[in-house]
């Protein structure tokens, strides 16, 4: 560890769910390409890809939802984000209240 240095956690939990929208938004665009570039994805060929990576990008988009909107889902994910800040900052992960 680094040190302890004040870190603003909240602001480590906004940051983590705004990639994780921005992720979210760079699904379609992978697997649409795949399945424009190969004209299949995974074992489904022609409009069947199309629907697969139509059903995987709704399922994503679900999961997103319900973790910003059930609240244990919700603090779930804030603290996976404050944990792996504090992996990759080496900050104390003890000063964000996270059981480790």
């Amino acid at each position: 560890m680094t040190g302890t240095r004040d870190v603003d956690w909240t602001a480590v939990e906004r940051r983590g769910r705004r990639l994780n929208w921005l992720a979210l938004a760079a699904i379609p665009v992978f697997f649409g390409a795949l399945v424009v570039l190969m004209g299949r994805f995974a074992l489904w060929e022609g409009s069947s890809a199309w629907l697969a990576v139509g059903a995987f990008v709704l399922y994503a988009l679900v999961l997103q939802v319900l973790s910003a909107a059930v609240p244990r889902l919700r603090a779930r994910t804030g603290q996976a984000f404050r944990i792996q800040y504090a992996l990759r900052q080496r900050v104390d992960p003890g000063s964000c209240g996270c059981r480790v």
